[in-house]
């Protein structure tokens, strides 16, 4: 027996069980659990009974630093007194879960919020609680879409923009731009004073380079959409 110290709780009350005793020892729970382990306890003159309970910190293995507390039932059988583990249950209301408050304790609360909890266990999502702000960047990816809607490309970049003039072509500042994966669509919105058509679109790195009808001036307004292949 390796009991480094203890405490017996006191009744307050006349009559009033079970009464605490509190254990500090080196050993493991197994050990405290053998047969007749609190014989030298009560033959040093430690008066026990079978109401009593014990709450004993033990220790994964004899020669461990961190310690653990566990609750026993003090039992006398066939000249022996021992601990035996404490099946109580603890009571907690229908539904709830143990939570540890501002003052450590653990105490009963119901889940509420962005998800509920059942009494089986089954937790539940609530409505409209899962925003853009609590989605990883980059986490949702085409993947996670069904296959009858998984596209073959996405719209990478999506600009309207006016026209500078002064030639023909004329290059749009595109960065990520990438010709080995986008294809470019181009509209006229507004054609201007030159009244001027899209005759080519070429995607190179970082750049898209339209070529018009004729200079287009500065009053041309073209949209542009740069659709990425999905590997």
């Amino acid at each position: 027996m390796s009991i480094l110290n203890f405490q017996l709780g006191q009744i307050g009350e006349v009559g009033v069980v079970p009464r605490f005793i509190f254990f500090d020892t080196n050993n493991t729970v197994a050990a405290v659990s053998t047969t007749g382990y609190l014989n030298k306890f009560v033959a040093q003159g430690n008066k026990v009974s079978e109401t009593d309970m014990a709450v004993v910190t033990t220790r994964l293995t004899p020669n461990a630093k961190s310690a653990q507390v566990n609750l026993f039932n003090v039992s006398f059988s066939a000249g022996n007194w021992s601990l035996t583990a404490n099946t109580t249950p603890i009571t907690l209301l229908n539904g709830q879960i143990f939570i540890g408050n501002s003052g450590n304790i653990a105490t009963g609360v119901t889940m509420s919020g962005d998800a509920t909890i059942s009494n089986t266990g089954v937790l539940t999502i609530a409505s409209n609680s899962i925003t853009t702000a609590k989605i990883l960047d980059g986490s949702i990816t085409l993947q996670k879409l069904a296959p009858a809607i998984t596209p073959q490309g996405i719209i990478k970049f999506f600009v309207q923009t006016n026209t500078v003039g002064g030639a023909a072509t004329e290059a749009f500042v595109v960065t990520g731009a990438n010709p080995v994966t986008d294809s470019a669509f181009v509209q006229v919105v507004n054609n201007g004073a030159a009244n001027v058509t899209v005759l080519e679109a070429v995607v190179t790195l970082n750049t898209l380079t339209v070529t018009f009808s004729a200079d287009p001036g500065n009053d041309t307004i073209i949209a542009y959409q740069l659709v990425r292949i999905v590997a």
